[in-house]
């Protein structure tokens, strides 16, 4: 609820680069809106994920792709 009026990824970023750093946390989240947009942000080394939207190629990674 804190986080209704930021869209998926900003959300996702701030508890995982924001919150969960603050707690020296290491860890990731996956997230779906209700618009079925997906988001997998993590601040570790690597997280396994795949996700896959209807009608698409599964979508399966382990590191990151692209710079935060």
């Amino acid at each position: 609820m804190r986080f209704g009026q930021r869209d998926l990824q900003t959300a996702v970023r701030e508890v995982v680069h924001g919150e969960l750093a603050a707690l020296q946390g290491e860890g990731g989240v996956v997230a779906i809106d209700r618009h079925g947009e997906i988001s997998m942000e993590f601040n570790s080394e690597g997280m396994f994920r795949a996700s896959r939207k209807a009608g698409g190629d599964p979508e399966i990674q382990i590191y990151r792709q692209e710079p935060v």
